[in-house]
């Protein structure tokens, strides 16, 4: 289905966003000579830090979920769905990011990374893919009428 390309595309560079996002620091905090940092497969005090399970999970099953979208292209109805199944996921992990930066905040100096605007691109390119899919939706079931 011809349609279908700029929405493919839309969908991979998000999942590729969420993949990078994956391998980044979210937040820093500095507490004196302390530094705490936050990110999914980097989260605690410098040094000694592990892999933060819930934001791996999550990132893992969007940008996953967004791959399995791409080749769902015959059910214009299910690629809505997981479309959206993706923005919301993807609020999700800020969301989470927020929460565990807040939790770990206590007085110290907040730096949140560029690294962040990559979960607010995401989502602008899981809209634009919806919007695509929506608009290529639209466009069959009025081809159909005419038959």
């Amino acid at each position: 289905m011809v349609l279908q390309r700029l929405q493919s595309l839309y969908l991979l560079i998000a999942a590729i966003f969420l993949g990078i996002f994956t391998f980044t620091t979210s937040t820093t905090i500095t507490n004196g000579e302390n530094e705490f940092l936050i990110g999914a497969l980097a989260t605690g005090a410098a040094g000694k830090t592990a892999p933060n399970f819930v934001l791996c999970v999550l990132n893992a099953l969007t940008a996953i979920l967004a791959l399995i979208t791409i080749f769902k292209f015959k059910n214009l109805k299910l690629q809505l769905k997981l479309c959206s199944i993706c923005i919301l996921l993807t609020i999700v992990i800020a969301i989470s990011i927020a929460i565990l930066t807040y939790q770990a905040l206590d007085g110290g100096e907040l730096h949140v990374m560029l690294s962040n605007a990559l979960l607010g691109l995401a989502v602008v390119f899981f809209y634009l893919a919806r919007r695509g899919v929506a608009k290529d939706k639209k466009t069959i079931q009025s081809s159909e009428s005419f038959r």
